[in-house]
């Protein structure tokens, strides 16, 4: 009976040093998870983008003779092949120096008061290579001004959309990824686009010349 006590005890004891040793185990196990977890709310903490909208600073169109008649006409119409009209492609500047953050997204958003003249046909903005100051400065036929005008219609696309209802309002075109670099890049400065209308006889944006509601909406992460 003694010997049988002993065992029974040293069983016991073995049994509480074994569960001992695994709540030792497991609670190891948790401490290193959590820490993990900690670690890793440090690295990656939660960070919400915000949406900005930037009204046009300026705006206007410059026709295919050069002309320009200065910011005292706002109207930003593009197209109008039909003889005798000159065609038009228009432009937008746009302040960015309260604007900081990478872009996750931008468009440009801009009011049609008028419907659109036939035929419809897809609408384009492109990179602006021409200074700023100049671009807003009264152009007359010939010389510097056509070759804006070829600035405006021309160069690196930073997107399209394509008109299908001539009572489309607003007009958006969503940039790609160059027009959301350009942006970008941009930052803290001014921002420039012109447009152009592919067709030779139809127009868009007509009647702008009273209407301010024309904006860049970008998707920011600080």
């Amino acid at each position: 009976m003694a010997k049988s006590s002993f065992g029974m005890r040293r069983a016991i004891r073995m049994r509480r040093a074994i569960w001992t040793l695994l709540m030792l185990v497991v609670s190891a196990t948790f401490t290193g998870t959590a820490r993990a977890d900690s670690r890793n709310q440090d690295v990656a903490p939660d960070r919400a983008s915000v949406q900005v909208q930037v009204r046009a600073a300026a705006q206007g169109w410059y026709d295919a003779t050069g002309f320009f008649a200065g910011p005292s006409n706002p109207n930003y119409a593009v197209g109008f092949g039909d003889p005798p009209n000159p065609a038009l492609h228009n432009w937008f500047v746009f302040d960015l120096s309260v604007v900081s953050g990478k872009v996750q997204s931008a468009r440009i958003e801009a009011d049609n008061p008028e419907p659109a003249g036939l035929p419809l046909a897809k609408y384009t903005l492109f990179d602006v290579s021409t200074p700023i100051e100049t671009l807003m400065t009264p152009h007359y036929q010939g010389g510097e001004g056509a070759l804006i005008f070829a600035d405006l219609g021309s160069g690196k696309a930073y997107g399209s959309t394509a008109i299908t209802d001539p009572l489309q309002s607003p007009v958006v075109v969503a940039l790609n990824k160059a027009g959301q670099g350009a942006v970008a890049t941009a930052e803290g400065g001014r921002f420039a686009v012109g447009g152009a209308y592919s067709t030779s006889t139809g127009y868009l944006f007509g009647n702008t010349g009273g209407v301010d509601k024309v904006i860049l909406v970008l998707t920011l992460r600080p």
